[in-house]
């Protein structure tokens, strides 16, 4: 009884196991790489760096937001208009429903 001819997919399914396991540790590590870099410690932004996040209006904060990764989505296909910071106000808030963006 040939076992090899019944589960041909038994190699394919250990190289996946074996792929998938050093992904795993490869992620792992570098997380706890970033944790150990971080000092453990979550990130600190200021107003200038993301303002969308320290509006109080939850409305504001979700067309925001949404403009924002539109834009992105944008300038991903038709790059003309990049810049290498994103912050201090390049991209002023939408207040109001009346802004036309």
């Amino acid at each position: 009884m040939n076992l090899s001819a019944m589960f041909p997919f038994k190699k394919n399914f250990s190289l996946f196991c074996m792929r998938q396991s050093i992904l795993t540790l490869g992620g792992c590590s570098l997380l706890a790489l970033r944790w150990y870099i971080m000092g453990a410690s979550t990130p600190v932004f200021q107003q200038v760096d993301n303002p969308a996040s320290f509006e109080e209006n939850i409305f504001v904060r979700t067309i925001n937001y949404h403009y924002i990764y539109s834009m992105n989505v944008w300038l991903l296909f038709h790059p003309y208009w990049l810049c290498f910071d994103w912050s201090m106000g390049c991209i002023p808030l939408i207040q109001t429903s009346n802004d036309c963006r």
